[in-house]
């Protein structure tokens, strides 16, 4: 090589080098992070130095490319919060945005802490915390642009300190229109509704959504805060408007979308609820302290197959499934019992409010204790939820642990049959055989859930059943 030629390729390298230095933005003050959200390029990265941000709401100006996306971070993960004061804390309206390793704080009046509109494809959060709002991702379409598809929501923890008191939708992942969205390894919690309906859900797809895949997450509608209507997971929510469904058609809510190894816990009603949601697979999950799955009107189909349910399996108003290898404790009818109680419960409601003179504030709550009672008893029952078998079935439950009872051994751990999924809750990678059945693969995962509670993963945790025969 020439001289001229040494030369040349030196500078060529330092100038990649220069160019790739130009891509990191450190930012350390409020309005510093705005406006590097505000004036960022493709490929840029924009780091967080430790410390607190207070932000009114941000938006995007500009899209990232496939192999440029814009991201924004912590220099340092768990030393950056921002803390919202806005109703939105982040808008973003431009495709290939990441935020990762952020914590993000609401009060009583935020409503989202990410609002991803319009074409915004390939947003991605990861590794982040999300606390006290109404939906801490909202998603939706845009009227002549279009609706965000194949975001990636990862490895995230988002939960509420109190019960929100609105009657706006209380939703952690509420997302309308849109497909491939994949939502994997976060925890939810406590996603209670004070007013208006007082029913919330952990996360939905709906609005003629598609293709979503919703695994490996830990979801627990109650943890610290009781009170309302709380459903788990579903594809189709409670319905949408025909204006704010893509192409305005909300014949099915979703399609072909696809629930698996999820671990789903102490909900008031539904830990899976499919609403006009066609071409659906739930597989291997574990739901526990909830009414079951809940299947919902004629353009509802669904395979619910290799599930551990507390309550039963239904399908309801004309929806349609296959069923395949669950273990349920309970029974279909088990699952109409919260709601006949708390009609039930209305109604001597509305009694006292009517007829004032017959019943005082303490004859009300004694006779709904009453029902709570009488209901709790009879949710006990098989032929109710099963709730007394889940607690032979999972002994130390209320430790975090769910390793199986011996006596319940070989109805979870099926010796004769064969596995069909590829890994489990913990992402490890499952036996063949024998089958086991739920989120967690006992034989190949460990069953204690704490290590996602306090935000980590199962590292080299020995199997629950180690000692498996």
């Amino acid at each position: 090589m020439s001289l001229r030629e040494s030369l040349a390729c030196l500078l060529l390298l330092a100038a990649s080098t220069l160019a790739a230095g130009a891509q990191e933005i450190r930012v350390a003050t409020d309005d510093g992070l705005a406006a590097a959200i505000e004036n960022a390029s493709p490929g840029q990265r924009i780091v967080l130095a430790p410390g607190t941000y207070r932000v009114r709401r941000i938006e995007t100006r500009i899209d990232g490319l496939p192999q440029r996306p814009i991201v924004v971070a912590a220099q340092v993960a768990g030393t950056v919060t921002i803390e919202a004061s806005a109703t939105e804390a982040f808008k973003v309206q431009h495709a290939y945005w990441a935020f990762e390793d952020l914590e993000v704080v609401g009060n009583e009046r935020t409503h989202h802490a990410f609002h991803v509109a319009g074409e915004a494809d390939h947003f991605a959060l990861r590794r982040s915390t999300l606390v006290d709002f109404h939906a801490h991702i909202k998603a939706n379409g845009v009227p002549g642009t279009g609706f965000p598809d194949f975001a990636q929501i990862h490895d995230n923890r988002l939960f509420n300190n109190a019960v929100r008191e609105t009657a706006e939708p209380v939703t952690f992942i509420d997302v309308v229109g849109g497909r491939g969205w994949h939502i994997k390894g976060n925890y939810l919690a406590d996603f209670g509704k004070g007013l208006g309906d007082r029913v919330s859900y952990g996360l939905f797809l709906k609005g003629n959504s598609r293709q979503g895949l919703i695994e490996q997450n830990l979801v627990l509608c109650s943890r610290s805060t009781m009170g309302g209507t709380r459903v788990g997971v579903s594809l189709g929510g409670g319905g949408s408007k025909a204006s704010l469904c893509e192409d305005e058609d909300c014949t099915s809510e979703h399609r072909e979308g696809v629930i698996r190894n999820n671990v789903i816990v102490n909900c008031s009603d539904a830990g899976v609820y499919l609403n006009r949601a066609s071409d659906s697979t739930v597989a291997y999950n574990t739901l526990l302290y909830t009414t079951g799955v809940d299947v919902r009107f004629p353009t509802s189909s669904a395979v619910i197959a290799n599930n551990i349910v507390s309550g039963g399996v239904r399908e309801r108003d004309g929806g349609q499934l296959y069923e395949r290898s669950n273990l349920t404790t309970g029974t279909s009818f088990g699952m109409y019992l919260p709601g006949a109680a708390a009609k039930l419960k209305h109604r001597i409601s509305d009694y006292d409010s009517k007829f004032p003179s017959l019943f005082d504030a303490d004859d009300v709550a004694a006779w709904q204790r009453r029902i709570d009672s009488l209901f709790r008893f009879l949710e006990g029952f098989g032929f109710g939820l099963g709730l007394d078998r889940q607690e032979e079935m999972f002994p130390d439950f209320l430790m975090g642990n769910l390793r199986p009872s011996t006596e319940w051994l070989e109805r979870i751990v099926r010796t004769d049959d064969y596995s069909d999924v590829e890994t489990d809750f913990w992402g490890r990678a499952r036996a063949r055989q024998p089958h086991v059945l739920g989120a967690i693969d006992y034989l190949v995962s460990p069953c204690d859930l704490r290590a996602r509670l306090e935000g980590s993963g199962a590292d080299d945790a020995p199997p629950c059943l180690a000692d498996f025969p």
